[in-house]
């Protein structure tokens, strides 16, 4: 899934937020970050384990089972985001699930035990994806990010700083809702000069802005989020 070269060994996909622990399963879930640089020019394919979630057996370092969330991951999107286990009820029977919010903007419930998709709904304004495939789990490409890797400008929404960024979302199983600080802000995005990869520098390769707000508009919220199908139950302004 990388190209035949050395773009591997500058390719990040480290984790930075703790991973989750089922010890029924005896499954650590634990996500990973983008890919480097930032651009996919440097590095077309799939770029396996950026942007992704992987179940790894902890006394042999086994990977059981993996989903990305972001394939070829170029948006700084990341896909650490806390991986939230719980029980749903679904078509009548309690399911052992994992929850995720992705910056990406996308809300995904998997089987936690195979990692099969259960729901993907967008919980956040997003506009680089019109889709996630329910049988491939992968997304469809818009319009926006098929210009973007023209060459074109674009606005991309959301913002490198997600739908949902550092704060943790919690799960509560009385109500079967997610509670979460989330963001509604796109940014500017452009492909720009590849800088020399130096360790310790950064490396991207891309361009942005963020946009700011409209006066007296909110962009900041605490909301209650059904996971299967990623509405709002309800919202409070954080941020304007």
């Amino acid at each position: 899934t990388w190209p035949q070269d050395d773009s591997y060994k500058r390719g990040g996909a480290s984790t930075w937020i703790t991973g989750s622990y089922d010890p029924e399963l005896d499954l650590s879930y634990w996500g990973t970050s983008n890919g480097g640089p930032w651009t996919w020019k440097e590095r077309p394919g799939d770029n396996l384990w950026v942007a992704s979630v992987i179940a790894i057996r902890p006394k042999t370092g086994e990977i059981v089972w993996h989903y990305q969330w972001t394939p070829a991951e170029t948006y700084d999107f990341d896909g650490n985001n806390e991986n939230v286990l719980g029980e749903l009820t679904i078509n009548g029977k309690q399911r052992k699930v994992l929850m995720h919010a992705d910056r990406n903007g996308f809300m995904y419930v998997l089987d936690r035990a195979t990692g099969k998709p259960i729901a993907i709904n967008a919980y956040a304004k997003q506009n680089w994806a019109d889709s996630i495939d329910p049988k491939t789990g992968r997304p469809v490409e818009s319009e926006i990010s098929k210009r973007l890797r023209a060459g074109e400008k674009v606005e991309i929404w959301p913002s490198y700083r997600g739908g949902k960024n550092w704060p943790p979302m919690a799960f509560n199983p009385s109500t079967g809702l997610l509670y979460a600080n989330t963001i509604n802000q796109s940014m500017e995005y452009w492909f720009d000069t590849l800088p020399e990869y130096k360790q310790g520098f950064r490396y991207t390769g891309i361009g942005f802005r963020f946009r700011d707000p409209a006066k007296d508009e909110a962009w900041g919220f605490m909301e209650a989020i059904d996971p299967l199908t990623a509405k709002t139950k309800w919202k409070i302004q954080l941020v304007i």
